[in-house]
């Protein structure tokens, strides 16, 4: 897997606190911890410093583990992002989905969604070859995606009846997408 141009953009902004939530992010979508291994050895090997030094002992639930046990401690690992702390999230993960291919799979790419043949114009870079378009390309292409995944969630998550169920990994997969729109809306108004 390479390393994401996302990924590599927020480490060279040293924004510590976006590579804490990417890495984490990281955790759940490839359960064999292979891509949060790529990451975090990309993000050291560029002089950031993610790991924060423990000011209290960890404290952990006993088994059984839950889901909900597992959203609280991904959130919790942000703000307390030890290698203690991120190695008991991956024991709850392991845990969880126990009984899953740990193997990561490439995502279906999405639909081709044809582009809109009326563009917004936008000021030219100051580097005079106008890079800003395909940085925002990208950043359009991550919105479709996730846009995508949104509206698979809420089309799938119908019971026999028809009424909707709500799954807390559901929710987790619908943050998730919310904060890569988020991130990509950020990167368009910056190119502005």
């Amino acid at each position: 897997m390479a390393v994401s141009s996302e990924f590599a953009k927020t480490v060279q902004e040293n924004n510590v606190l976006r590579i804490r939530i990417m890495l984490k992010d990281s955790l759940l979508v490839d359960k064999s911890f292979s891509m949060f291994s790529e990451l975090l050895t990309y993000a050291l090997a560029h002089g950031v410093e993610v790991w924060m030094t423990p000011e209290d002992p960890l404290e952990q639930a006993e088994k059984p583990w839950t889901l909900d046990l597992m959203n609280y401690e991904l959130t919790a690992l942000v703000n307390d992002f030890t290698k203690e702390h991120v190695n008991y999230v991956k024991q709850i993960i392991r845990e969880i989905y126990k009984g899953e291919v740990p193997v990561r799979t490439p995502a279906p790419s999405p639909k081709p969604v044809p582009r809109p043949t009326q563009t917004i114009s936008r000021p030219m870079s100051t580097s005079g070859m106008g890079s800003a378009p395909k940085t925002n390309d990208s950043s359009y292409d991550t919105i479709l995606r996730e846009i995508t995944k949104i509206n698979r969630i809420l089309k799938m998550n119908k019971d026999v009846d028809g009424n909707r169920r709500w799954l807390t990994e559901d929710i987790e997969k619908i943050r998730k997408s919310a904060r890569d729109i988020e991130t990509a809306c950020e990167i368009i108004q910056r190119r502005k």
